[in-house]
């Protein structure tokens, strides 16, 4: 992750860039031990979602988003990793990472983190 601040009129006031690499270990409720994956990254009202990575537990993902800020912007990032299903309907939550956020400060966060609803598993 990293933010560049702009300064001027109305909209946006800044940039956050965000950085999808891998996943590692993820669970799977297929028969085959494998799955299709892609990870969905939230902030404000803005979500973007990764391609699938099929048939493996440790997907590589190496998308790059970019956020717009807006006065007052939320404190946290969400990124979900999903297993996709035969519809849409069916697609499968396999975790979530809450990320805080600190506007006030410069950060640049490259770190490997365990998702909440999934023991063993990172992203």
């Amino acid at each position: 992750f990293f933010v560049v601040l702009l300064m001027g009129g109305g909209g946006a006031v800044g940039l956050l860039y965000v950085s999808v690499k891998t996943g590692t270990n993820l669970p799977t409720k297929s028969f085959s031990g494998k799955c299709n994956s892609f990870c969905t990254i939230s902030f404000e009202n803005q979500t973007f979602k990764t391609d699938i990575c099929k048939n493996t537990v440790n997907p590589t993902w190496n998308s790059s988003y970019t956020f717009e800020i807006f006065a007052k912007p939320s404190e946290q990032i969400s990124l979900s990793i999903w297993e996709k299903g035969p519809l849409p309907s069916q697609d499968n939550c396999l975790g979530t990472l809450i990320i805080p956020l600190n506007f006030g400060q410069p950060f640049n966060l490259d770190v490997e983190q365990p998702l909440s609803s999934a023991k063993n598993s990172n992203v």
